[in-house]
This record gives C-alpha cells, structure tokens and sequence, in this order.
C-alpha cells in the first residue's frame, strides 16, 4: 500500500521564494510538477510525515530560456540622439539583462536598461 498521500509533502524553494508544487499519486507513485518564477539556485525538498527524506535537499539550477528572448533589429543611431531598442523577455523567464553597444573599432559600452512590466 505505501504511505498515505498526506504524509508526503515536496517543495521546491527558490532564491527568493517557495514555488507552489502540484502532486498527482497514481497508486503509490506521486509525480509533482512545479514553474519556476525566477533563475537560478533552487532546492527540492521531499518530506515523509515532516522529515526529510534522505538525499534531500535536491539542488538544481533554473535558467532563462536565451532562445525565447527577442527584440528589434537596430541597424544605425545617430550621435547625441537617444535610440530605443526593444527586447522582449516575457517568454524567456526572469533574469538580469545586459546591452552592450560595440563600436567598429571595438569599443564596448554597457547600455541603461529600462524595465517595463506588462
């Protein structure tokens, strides 16, 4: 028979909040299923009847989906003119964004990056 299904509890904890888990038991098997709101360093909790279950916490690293992530192509910008670019993340999961501008003789410039929700 196993162990009763309310005794068994999975939690995923991510760098700045808990991640809601889903569970579905079929027999004595519990498959969870869980989205990650933000990248990097997460563990896996799994308890029985409150207690660790050995091997756990599980580590594992989330990262942003780079190939969901698009944006407008900027072919030329004008000197003292301000230039927008847009880069849409929405699809990609959260994380840090980083725009650099390189010059033909190599120069590089870190853009400003201007979040908009929504």
């Amino acid at each position: 028979e196993g162990t009763p299904h309310n005794l068994i509890k999975a939690e995923v904890i991510g760098p700045d909040n808990l991640v809601p888990v889903r569970t579905a038991w079929s027999g004595s098997r519990c498959d969870c299923y869980f989205t990650p709101s933000e990248s990097g360093q997460h563990k896996l909790n799994v308890y029985c009847d409150g207690q660790n279950i050995p091997g756990c916490p599980v580590p594992f690293k989330v990262q942003s989906d780079k190939s969901k992530i698009t944006f407008d192509h900027l072919n030329t910008a004008i000197v003292g003119v301000t230039s927008k670019l847009k880069v849409d993340t929405t699809s990609a999961g959260h994380a840090d964004i980083k725009i650099e501008a390189i010059s033909p003789s190599g120069r590089v410039m870190d853009m400003p990056v201007i979040s908009k929700e929504g």
